[in-house]
């Protein structure tokens, strides 16, 4: 019995990392693993004559083996045999994944206005289209109720804000990201907001406030004068209006950032 070293024909399982073979009888010494390695070890002796080396023994006594097959070929691991590309595939498939996977936004579709609750539906009968919507948490009461605290100090703003920016008629429009339900308590409704925003033609929509940006569903640290893509619309978040009222610094900072993003956005 002996060990023989596979041959280069059968690269593929050397590539497994099956180097050598176990022979049920002794092999020719060019053949012999085993023999090669007692002829280097009896190099020295007198005579050159080379003895085989024993054959390794297990603590029962018994010559060890590994798992072996009919005919003498020793067993392959089910890891170690080859697989063909549609096993590995399939076995890829089947592994479950490390972490489950996160919602993608990206997949996320408008729904018809048919489908949306009602004071919704009569709010886009309301609102014109514009290339960039503004929404802010009280713009629903500031539509619908006239005594809303700080509605006129609201209008004046923005009236204010869109002169400033200067752009065409038509560029801007206003969509409210809540609407008073029947106690007169606002109500959010982040899927009849994003599919207004598709109704009205808005590429882009500023939020104002964070209280406003998580109602519209927006995850994530919420800075101001910063922007993203979400739900295949660009949006520009900034501060709260009722905190920008009497900030002239604020209003200069934001009007900037809005003249630079705007700029790059809009068509010319």
């Amino acid at each position: 019995m002996a060990f023989a070293s596979v041959s280069p024909l059968a690269v593929p399982w050397r590539r497994l990392g099956l180097h050598y073979l176990l022979s049920p009888v002794d092999l020719p010494p060019e053949l012999s693993l085993t023999a090669e390695q007692a002829v280097v070890e009896a190099g020295p002796r007198a005579g050159g004559q080379a003895r085989s080396a024993p054959p390794r023994r297990s603590a029962g006594g018994a010559p060890a083996r590994g798992p072996s097959r009919p005919g003498g070929r020793p067993a392959v691991h089910p890891d170690q045999r080859p697989v063909s590309a549609a096993q590995a595939t399939s076995r890829r498939a089947a592994a479950p994944p490390e972490t489950a996977p996160a919602r993608d936004e990206a997949e996320w579709r408008p729904l018809a206005p048919a489908l949306w609750p009602a004071p919704w539906q009569e709010r886009l009968a309301r609102t014109r289209p514009g290339l960039v919507a503004w929404t802010y948490w009280n713009l629903g009461s500031d539509l619908c109720d006239g005594g809303q605290p700080g509605k006129a100090e609201r209008g004046l703003f923005f009236r204010r804000l869109l002169q400033d920016l200067g752009h065409p008629q038509g560029t801007h429009t206003f969509w409210p990201v809540c609407l008073p339900a029947d106690d007169r308590s606002l109500r959010a409704d982040a899927d009849a907001f994003w599919s207004g925003l598709q109704a009205l033609k808005a590429r882009g929509v500023i939020i104002m406030g964070s209280a406003a940006a998580r109602a519209a569903g927006l995850p994530g640290k919420l800075e101001p004068l910063s922007h993203r893509l979400f739900r295949g619309r660009r949006v520009w978040i900034l501060r709260d209006v009722d905190l920008i009222l009497d900030d002239a610094r604020c209003y200069d900072n934001m009007l900037a950032f809005l003249r630079n993003a705007l700029q790059a956005f809009l068509p010319r």
